[in-house]
């Protein structure tokens, strides 16, 4: 059960900082580059250690792929 409630917040934190580049992005302050590149660049190490999370679970035997 706590495996999967990490992955859902994983999957939460990693929409949220792609709302906050988004929000970034399209603001007209000038400054506002730094806080895009910061939140996009958090997003992309919360994906990868959901992908590093989700391959240590499938050695471990926490989840199974589904068989076809």
């Amino acid at each position: 059960m706590g495996y999967r409630l990490l992955l859902i917040a994983l999957l939460i934190l990693i929409v949220a900082n792609l709302l906050l580049g988004l929000v970034a992005l399209i603001s007209p302050r000038s400054g506002d580059r730094a806080r895009m590149v910061r939140a996009l660049s958090f997003r992309i190490g919360l994906s990868l250690f959901a992908f590093v999370i989700l391959l240590l679970g499938w050695a471990l035997g926490w989840w199974f792929p589904h068989r076809l």
